[in-house]
């Protein structure tokens, strides 16, 4: 093997001795890249393909206030342990306490829930 003392010695006797494998390399590399461009290309047809044909849009569900606890609580009639004060009060409905709003009632008084507005509930006199 040569000795070489530059790089510009050393390419020439490099490219000579490799060219077979240059080729290959060109060849793979290139191989790589459509390989990737493809993979890039078929996760943006799976992803619209998901999103058009496999997700349903409005599903319906059998229990639509599921996850809405306060709005389940719409249409129940309660008695307030302790009464509505200047609008606000709270009422317990089975193991929780509920904020309420309304018109000042005292304690005892029979609740209808009539809507929700985040967490207190609105609860005219029944």
């Amino acid at each position: 093997m040569a000795r070489f003392r530059s790089f510009a010695q050393f390419y020439p006797y490099q490219l000579h001795e490799h060219r077979t494998c240059r080729w290959l390399h060109f060849a793979g590399s290139r191989g790589v890249l459509a390989q990737v461009i493809l993979f890039v290309v078929l996760c943006f047809v799976s992803i619209q393909s998901y999103r058009t044909g496999f997700r349903q849009r409005g599903r319906r569900s059998d229990q639509p206030l599921l996850n809405r606890r306060a709005e389940q609580l719409i249409g129940r009639v309660v008695v307030l342990d302790r009464g509505i004060a200047n609008g606000i009060g709270p009422a317990r409905i089975d193991d929780a306490f509920w904020g309420g709003a309304g018109v000042d009632l005292p304690a005892g008084s029979t609740v209808h829930v009539v809507a929700v507005d985040g967490t207190p509930l609105k609860v005219p006199s029944a």
